[in-house]
C-alpha cells in the first residue's frame, strides 16, 4: 500500500514538474511521437514480464519463509527488507524520470548544451 501511494506521489510530482516548469517545451502531441511505438511496446512487454517474475519470486520467498520454524519473524523481516527496497526503487525511479523529462524537453527544443 505504501509503495502505491509513494508511486502516485512521484508520478504526480513528475506531471506537475513537466507541465508547470517546462512550459516552452510542450507543443502538444504529433504523429511523429508514435513513429517507433512498436519498438517501445516490445520493450514495455519485456519489462512487464520481468516485473511479474520479480513479484512471483518475492511471493514464493514469503511462502517458503512461512514454512520456517519461526515464520512470523522470517516473514516480518523479509517484509521490512522489501519495503526499504521499494522506497529506494521509487526514489531512484522518480529522479530518473525527472531527469529524462528535463533532458527530453531540452533536446526537443534543439538545446543540446542545456540538455547536457
Amino acid at each position: 500500500m505504501a509503495n502505491n501511494v509513494a508511486g502516485w506521489v512521484v508520478a504526480l510530482a513528475q506531471v506537475i514538474y513537466a507541465v508547470g516548469w517546462c512550459k516552452e517545451g510542450w507543443k502538444g502531441f504529433s504523429w511523429l511521437a508514435f513513429r517507433d511505438i512498436w519498438a517501445f511496446a516490445r520493450l514495455t512487454f519485456a519489462s512487464s514480464i520481468m516485473i511479474c517474475l520479480e513479484h512471483w519470486y518475492n511471493t514464493s520467498i514469503v511462502i517458503l519463509a512461512g514454512q520456517l520454524p519461526n515464520p512470523v519473524i522470517a516473514v516480518g523481516s523479509f517484509s521490512i527488507c522489501l519495503n526499504f527496497q521499494g522506497w529506494q526503487f521509487m526514489m531512484l525511479l522518480g529522479i530518473n524520470a525527472a531527469i529524462s523529462v528535463r533532458v527530453s524537453n531540452k533536446l526537443g527544443m534543439w538545446h543540446p548544451r542545456a540538455a547536457k
